[in-house]
């Protein structure tokens, strides 16, 4: 099975007001890290809206039909519903958690609707750029700023 996800570690030992809150079941982590996925995950959603569309470093893929501009991308949107903001288990979307990290992605059985492959497969495709498409990387590394945004919510959410 093809996973693939992007991962983030957040070093919580050097938050001395964590020390017996951080137990990985309790309420306020357990609600931290799925306020965090969807961070994460909006991140991600709003970069291959951008991405997709023409903006940033990705080779576009379009075509032309009926005078109407078509992105390749998101002509199904399979792939951008992999990483909506919101987890509903929808195919190809992947979440998991676990004491220090916070995993989003792509994973499962989910197929694409071309029947072929799942949507993880195609990713994963997209993302290392294999045979002749050219890469386009959809998981990513957090920007400073959503690390910083995160890191704070967690401290905010342990003082209560």
């Amino acid at each position: 099975m093809v996973r693939l996800d992007g991962s983030t570690r957040f070093d919580l030992s050097k938050l001395a007001a964590l020390r017996d809150r951080t137990k990985p079941n309790s309420q306020t982590m357990t609600r931290w890290k799925k306020r965090s996925a969807r961070k994460y995950r909006t991140f991600l959603f709003k970069r291959f809206d951008r991405f997709s569309r023409g903006g940033g470093n990705w080779r576009t893929t379009r075509r032309r039909r009926a005078g109407k501009t078509r992105f390749i991308l998101r002509r199904t949107h399979t792939l951008m519903r992999g990483l909506s903001p919101v987890f509903r288990n929808l195919p190809g979307q992947f979440e998991r958690f676990d004491r220090t990290h916070i995993q989003v992605g792509y994973g499962g059985p989910g197929k694409h609707p071309s029947g072929t492959i799942t949507v993880a497969q195609l990713a994963q495709i997209h993302n290392s750029g294999e045979g002749i498409m050219p890469m386009r990387q959809i998981i990513v590394r957090p920007n400073p700023e959503l690390i910083r945004d995160i890191r704070d919510d967690l401290e905010a959410s342990v003082r209560g």
